[in-house]
């Protein structure tokens, strides 16, 4: 945190002055919109990212996109549920518990994809397609439904969710 602070007093003094860099060290510093990014991330969000990317073989991120014109959302895969409970979320988290990242990925509106044991559990949002939309995300408003979008269509005076069924199995 101490190391961004000081990469954007630099940053601004660069800026002021004119002052010309190597292109080389200028690629190494934040610009200033990233480092106001960064701060704005959740906890959370930023801890589970690093965590995709450093623990493939246990869970993992696959990235969407389109295929064939069908288009398809980034997906966390949890390949091991065990090794993921003692292994991996007590480097990231202070606690070894897969309700808990569980809840923590409905709070964002993370659904689980199909039914059966933790083995091969699939999670989507309809929000991520790569894995840097993990990133920009906010916590769903308690009290709604992990797939429901805020849009809400009124039809004759009658108001009918534009959403998918809602029964969560996580």
């Amino acid at each position: 945190r101490e190391r961004t602070r000081e990469s954007r007093v630099v940053m601004t003094l660069i800026q002021q002055h004119g002052v010309q860099i190597p292109e080389m060290i200028a690629t190494s510093l934040p610009s200033p919109s990233s480092a106001k990014e960064e701060e704005k991330t959740i906890p959370f969000l930023r801890r589970l990212t690093d965590m995709l990317q450093d623990n493939e073989e246990t869970i993992s991120f696959f990235p969407g996109g389109t295929n064939q014109g069908q288009d398809t959302l980034g997906r966390i895969v949890v390949h091991d549920r065990a090794r993921v409970e003692s292994e991996v979320l007590p480097r990231y988290f202070n606690h070894s518990s897969f309700a808990s990242l569980r809840r923590q990925l409905n709070y964002f509106s993370f659904t689980r994809v199909g039914k059966g044991r933790q083995r091969g559990a699939v999670y989507v949002n309809e929000r991520v397609v790569v894995l840097s939309d993990i990133l920009r995300l906010k916590r769903r408003i308690v009290g709604t439904t992990a797939n429901a979008t805020n849009a809400t269509n009124t039809t004759n005076g009658t108001n009918t969710a534009n959403a998918t069924n809602t029964t969560n199995t996580t």
